[in-house]
Formats: C-alpha cells, structure tokens, sequence
C-alpha cells in the first residue's frame, strides 16, 4: 500500500463538475511532484458549497488502485 499526499483548491463552480460526474478522472501533483490519476467520485463526500479545498492523502493498494481520499487538514 502507498499513500500520495497533495493539495487540492477548486471552486465551487469547478467542483460541480466533478460532484455531477461530468468529469470521471483527476491529475494531480503530489509533494513529492509525482503525477497522480484517480476516479473523480472519490471527491464527491469532500465537495462543499465553498467547491474543494485542503491538503488530501489518497491511498492505493499494490495495483495501485485508489482505496480511499482522505482530507487530512487545510492547505498551505
């Protein structure tokens, strides 16, 4: 198992997207600038009428396949 930790700042009017699943996957950098690609609806329970913001930890199994996303705190 592996854990990517990143940063993730969306407003509302672009989280909306991703809550309607207009959009299927998301790219993002983690800190250690790896790309990483997951399935949008892990974003969904993280989505507020603010969109999507904070510091996020996705954990993969040794497929690397997406287990869960995790808000681990506000972004900096």
């Amino acid at each position: 198992m592996r854990e990517y930790r990143f940063i993730i700042r969306l407003p509302a009017n672009q989280a909306l997207a991703y809550y309607q699943g207009a959009i299927d996957t998301v790219q993002a950098v983690d800190v250690e600038e790896l790309w990483i690609c997951f399935p949008a609806r892990l974003l969904r329970s993280h989505i507020t009428h603010l969109g999507i913001e904070g510091l996020f930890a996705l954990r993969v199994d040794d497929q690397n396949r997406a287990i869960d996303l995790r808000r681990l705190g506000n972004a900096q």
